[in-house]
């Protein structure tokens, strides 16, 4: 055979196996919901659950599809054998006798109750048995975990039923009911992004959470059992391979900063910004004293108007109460800042508050 007759046929063959290794690579439908950051929104990066779904899936030698639905439905898709995998699911006694759950959470997260502080202190929705007149907003198919699901049912008035976190907390801050649970990083990723010029009313109340696992659900039937157990053992070993970890809980996201960010203004007498070199080290501080030598100590560079920053640190004076009424000073005392932009970029600098504007 000639050398290019033979490469044919050895490209005919590649050809060949890896065709026939995509065909056998099942589609395998998966329900689930937009749920950040857990699941993203179509066409976003996917959150943390789906990440997990999809390595599973393909452990498993099948193509995942995910498919949107309500959860609820999801549920009784799942239930009454019409869907083969729905994901993320707190298991419930009731639930277990009716649907699969898989042996290993793939994430665990932490729900806390949440109030409006317009209407209602943190201590202001009673933990213990005494609990009864507070108005629950909760989302339809949802379980919170054992302690905030039994003090919803203690409530005297029933909880009223939204169709998503993001109807409960307009309704919260609406004041149409009292409290609403959630899962801590789910309204750490609804609330500054939705409601942003509210987001501070919100707080959750004290001494009531649940830490609750996260699991997968299949049909009760021969094949759901069977998909099921296919799905543990792909599961267990990603796990063993420390790829995944499991029951990991998501860890709450970074501080939104954009309330520190900010850009150099000029101000009444003094048109251009001075910014003091910082000589404190590495050290962290919760404010910045401005000594009475400040004005003879660091290097000077001019800012732009329209340089941006981040606050690294307040001064004391703008970070804590006044006892007087006389605030000059706190305009003239310098907070500490990173220069994001123009000529000092990547400095810190210490810049007085004068020249400061919140905001982008």
């Amino acid at each position: 055979m000639s050398t290019g007759r033979r490469a044919a046929s050895i490209l005919i063959g590649l050809l060949g196996f890896f065709g026939a290794r995509s065909v056998a690579q099942e589609a395998l439908p998966i329900y689930t919901d937009t749920w950040r950051p857990f699941v993203s929104g179509e066409g976003e990066e996917p959150g943390a659950a789906t990440r997990v779904m999809r390595l599973v899936a393909t452990e498993m030698g099948a193509l995942p599809e995910f498919r949107r639905f309500d959860f609820g439905y999801a549920y009784v898709l799942v239930r009454d054998g019409r869907a083969p995998l729905a994901f993320p699911y707190i298991k419930t006694d009731e639930r277990a006798g009716e649907v699969v759950f898989s042996k290993a959470p793939i994430l665990s997260m932490r729900n806390r109750v949440y109030v409006n502080r317009r209407f209602r202190a943190a201590d202001g929705v009673p933990a213990g048995a005494e609990a009864g007149e507070v108005l629950f907003g909760r989302v339809a198919g949802y379980s919170y975990g054992p302690t905030i699901d039994a003090l919803i049912e203690r409530q005297d008035a029933p909880a009223r039923v939204f169709g998503s976190d993001r109807d409960a907390l307009a309704q919260l801050l609406a004041g149409e009911v009292d409290a609403v649970p959630m899962a801590e990083s789910v309204a750490q990723a609804i609330l500054p992004r939705e409601f942003a010029a509210w987001e501070k009313l919100v707080h959750a109340a004290s001494g009531i959470e649940d830490e609750t696992p996260l699991h997968v659900i299949a049909p009760r039937t021969p094949e759901g059992e069977a998909l099921m157990a296919r799905f543990d053992a792909a599961y267990a070993r990603l796990v063993e391979e420390e790829l995944l970890v499991s029951g990991e809980t998501l860890p709450a996201p970074l501080p939104d900063r954009a309330r520190d960010r900010g850009r150099i203004i000029a101000a009444e007498g003094n048109p251009i910004a001075l910014g003091r070199s910082w000589l404190g080290g590495d050290a962290v501080h919760e404010c910045v004293e401005t000594a009475a030598q400040a004005e003879e100590s660091g290097d000077r560079f001019a800012l732009p108007p329209g340089t941006s920053f981040m606050v690294l640190a307040w001064s004391c004076g703008a970070a804590n109460a006044s006892p007087t009424a006389r605030l000059y000073k706190t305009m003239t005392d310098e907070s500490r800042v990173l220069i994001l932009d123009g000529p000092s970029s990547g400095r810190e600098l210490l810049v007085k508050n004068m020249h400061i504007a919140v905001g982008p």
